[in-house]
């Protein structure tokens, strides 16, 4: 029979029973993944002196809370707590998304109320603690649910800016460097205090974490240095290559004003960021190191004053890259976006169809693959009369179309191909279909 987990009513008093020991002994018990009881986390690594035994705090960004460690943010005192292993606070959970880096394959940790996010699951685990040997709780990462779930990975802090952000990284990551410091989450709360930092931490911090003066020395000459040279006339911008510049706007209360695509890097400039966005009508930069890229602006987000946006480009200081949720917006007046070409190959278009996956329109022989497009799909069916594309990466051969299939407007397929978003693959129960041109 497999033991029960140790009801979360037990846990400080068993963790107050042992406090006192000198020696760790772990239970055999397993914790139940429900702490309702609310606390609050600090880190330890005590190889990396500079974020060992530091309490995490919640920075607002709108609605949302982004996990830093102290000093910065705000106090997270008796908080969250754990239901099924959703991390949670106030309608909010954990979550993993969001500023990915393609350099480390690392992923935001944060709290949000939107449920579309990979949400984190954690464990209470037993542990003993690497500097007292008493016996702690920590949270250990169990899966990240994305489609399908990620089992494992790790939980860790990097840099960002002046603050010390939370960061995920998968199992096997072979991208990790230096700046990736794993950490274990340990909870603690009922007047329990976490470790205060030692001298030596102390002193490490103050010397790698940029001070307080320092960092409004910094924000200070930014902002006067930019600010002598913004323009006070959105026209005076110069364009980026086929993008002007529209305004500064800011961020909506919830959400992104540009979701689509988000890169941030260490040489942010207008131009590396217009390239990144290429295949968008709008770029936007942000916090002098963000990207990000969309079709059209989601609801909520407003013009500011152009002082708003004066924070200079990480890669190019004599630009302009937003500023604390607001953007330095462009857009390609000339961009046409997606479309569906005349002709491909020996094909050419014959419009968009409908489709079921109960009742195909074309049922000879099809395939999928994530990075398909329209030339892939007319090798394919070479052979046939008609090929049609759907939900971005299907592909569907036939020489001639079931009964009950009817043409309907072209703007219904309107789905970027997996593996050229300059074309259009259909939709949901809709294919773009080309038929074989008459010799």
């Amino acid at each position: 029979m497999m033991p029960r987990p140790l009801p979360s009513t037990r846990l400080l008093a068993l963790l107050g029973a042992v406090a006192s020991t000198f020696a760790c002994v772990i239970p055999d018990e397993p914790l139940s993944n429900n702490i309702p009881e609310k606390f609050s986390i600090f880190v330890q690594n005590a190889s990396i002196p500079i974020v060992h035994n530091r309490v995490m705090n919640f920075r607002p960004n709108g609605e949302d809370k982004h996990l830093v460690l102290r000093p910065s943010g705000e106090p997270t005192f008796d908080l969250m707590y754990l239901e099924n292993g959703l991390l949670q606070y106030e309608g909010r959970h954990a979550v993993i998304d969001l500023e990915y880096n393609p350099a480390d394959d690392t992923t935001k940790m944060f709290m949000t109320d939107r449920t579309f996010h990979p949400t984190a699951i954690f464990q209470p685990v037993y542990s003993c603690n690497p500097d007292t040997d008493e016996l702690q709780i920590g949270l250990e990462l169990v899966s990240r649910l994305t489609d399908p779930p990620v089992v494992g990975g790790q939980i860790g802090i990097q840099t960002a800016g002046d603050t010390y952000e939370f960061r995920y990284t998968p199992p096997h990551n072979a991208l990790l460097d230096a700046r990736f410091m794993s950490v274990t989450m340990v909870i603690f709360r009922d007047g329990l205090s976490p470790p205060t930092p030692s001298s030596t931490v102390s002193s490490s911090t103050s010397s790698a974490t940029p001070s307080q003066s320092s960092t409004s020395s910094s924000t200070q000459s930014a902002t006067s240095t930019t600010g002598s040279t913004i323009p006070t006339d959105p026209a005076s911008f110069p364009p980026v290559g086929n993008y002007n510049f529209v305004s500064c706007y800011a961020e909506p209360p919830t959400g992104r004003a540009l979701p689509a695509t988000y890169a941030s890097a260490d040489d942010m400039t207008l131009e590396k960021c217009a390239a990144l966005c290429s295949r968008y009508p709008y770029f936007g930069t942000e916090w002098s190191r963000e990207c990000w890229c969309d079709e059209e602006l989601t609801a909520g987000s407003a013009p500011v004053p152009l002082s708003e946006c004066n924070y200079p480009c990480i890669g190019d200081t004599t630009e302009i890259c937003g500023g604390s949720q607001r953007l330095s917006l462009y857009h390609n007046d000339n961009w046409t976006g997606p479309q569906h070409p005349n002709n491909v190959n020996d094909f050419e278009l014959y419009g968009c169809v409908t489709d079921s996956p109960s009742h195909r329109t074309l049922t000879e022989i099809s395939f999928a693959s994530p990075g398909m497009t329209l030339e892939a799909c007319a090798d394919f069916c070479s052979d046939y009369q008609y090929f049609g594309a759907e939900w971005s990466i299907e592909c569907w051969c036939g020489n001639d179309f079931t009964e009950g299939a009817g043409q309907v407007d072209i703007s219904q397929c309107s789905m970027t191909c997996g593996g050229n978003r300059d074309q259009l693959c259909g939709n949901a129960d809709r294919l773009s279909v080309y038929q074989l041109a008459a010799i």
